[in-house]
């Protein structure tokens, strides 16, 4: 009895001392468990860091680029990049106008990740976070637990923007506090308006006017610089001068991927369209044809109609008030065959609106409606001294 259960134990210590143990971590990977209380988890190497910024794209969703955070550990085998991501707007248009789009933190294999920016051709650049290795265990934990909730959340821009993000899990995982920014420049202490329009608007200038046309003014609420940051190239710069408990936060720049695709050219701009309106509106007052006046009444009355219906219905972030309701709603389009009763009134009150958006210390409005408002003040003006003549040969 005592030889066969020797002859039992030798067994068993032999096939355990054979067995290779595995077990899945969070994201899928397998990876190899034997005999790992060697490993220093507080070595500095043991888990590496990095704020990953792609840039600028063609597509809506992509014009001010991406920032995410790559985690690595060698030990374990695992290499991701966690990023808030959202539904495809493009494809559910009406859902994301409503506020009903989802998003959520996923976890992505780096090289995937490389795969589809190498695909579009779009540069990415790694700057290493020289964080305690206890704050980058820690901020894995809090990664891993966003990316089990799922895509489930609100799609919110102004509060889980992709560089946002990245600013509010590193303060998650350190003291409060810790982080200490440099004094903060003229540039950095623009609006969050500011800091989209002049980032994206020389490239991309449809896709900003879109967007300068749908946000309303609460991006311009007075908050902390470190909370404007929704902008990853200034990221990238803010925390590049920030320090961590007296050390630098951010290691030297490495660039993954380089730019590959031909630059982007901005073609016929929104600012050229209105300029068109603008001339072609003038050019039928002087040779008296009214085609130019109902295009712009048109164009106006659809942008009245999509900011109202964001301002009253939609639950998308940043759209409960638009200073551009002023202009452009749906009054002119109700009312115009009374024209020649408020006509030049409403004009006055566009070019009131237009004063107070010049004035204002920061940007609120886009070029190109400012100036498509100025012609609609001009097709007012016209429309009511053309009734009042009419009105004038009937009596």
């Amino acid at each position: 009895m005592k030889k066969r259960l020797i002859l039992l134990l030798s067994l068993c210590f032999v096939g355990l001392s054979m067995l290779q143990a595995q077990i899945i971590d969070e994201q899928g990977q397998y990876v190899d468990t034997v005999f790992h209380d060697h490993i220093n988890r507080q070595a500095e190497d043991f888990v590496r860091v990095s704020l990953v910024v792609a840039e600028p794209g063609g597509a809506l969703y992509s014009i001010f680029g991406h920032a995410c955070l790559h985690l690595v550990c060698d030990t374990f085998g695992l290499d991701y990049i966690f990023s808030y991501e959202s539904e495809n707007a493009a494809s559910k248009l009406g859902k994301f106008l409503a506020g009903k789009l989802n998003m959520g933190l996923m976890a992505v294999p780096f090289g995937d990740y490389l795969a589809d920016y190498a695909k579009d051709g779009r540069a990415v650049t790694e700057y290493p976070l020289l964080l305690p290795p206890s704050v980058k265990q820690e901020l894995w934990r809090i990664l891993d637990d966003y990316v089990n909730q799922g895509i489930y959340l609100p799609y919110d821009y102004s509060a889980r923007g992709c560089a946002i993000t990245c600013v509010n899990f590193v303060n998650m995982a350190i003291a409060p506090d810790s982080i200490t920014y440099a004094p903060w420049t003229d540039r950095q202490l623009r609006t969050r308006r500011e800091m989209c329009y002049d980032c994206a608007t020389k490239d991309f200038p449809w896709n900003m006017w879109f967007i300068m046309t749908l946000v309303g003014s609460e991006v311009d609420k007075a908050m902390p610089p470190e909370e404007k940051l929704i902008i990853p190239s200034e990221l990238a710069q803010a925390w590049s001068t920030a320090s961590i408990d007296g050390e630098a936060l951010l290691g030297e720049a490495q660039e993954v991927l380089p730019s590959t695709h031909e630059p982007y050219k901005a073609g016929f701009t929104p600012i050229m369209a209105a300029i068109l309106l603008l001339v072609l509106v003038v050019l039928g007052w002087a040779f008296r044809f009214d085609y130019a006046d109902y295009v712009v009444l048109v164009i106006c009355t659809l942008l009245g109609l999509l900011i109202s219906y964001l301002v009253i219905f939609s639950t998308l972030p940043c759209t409960a008030w638009n200073w551009l309701l002023v202009p452009f709603n749906l009054l002119p389009a109700i009312f115009w065959h009374w024209r020649k009763y408020w006509g030049v009134y409403y004009a006055g009150v566009i070019g009131l609106w237009l004063i107070v958006m010049l004035i204002l210390p920061n940007r609120q409005v886009d070029p190109a409606n400012i100036l498509l408002a100025i012609t609609l003040a001009v097709v007012l003006v016209k429309q009511w001294l053309l009734e009042k003549r009419i009105l004038t040969k009937k009596n």
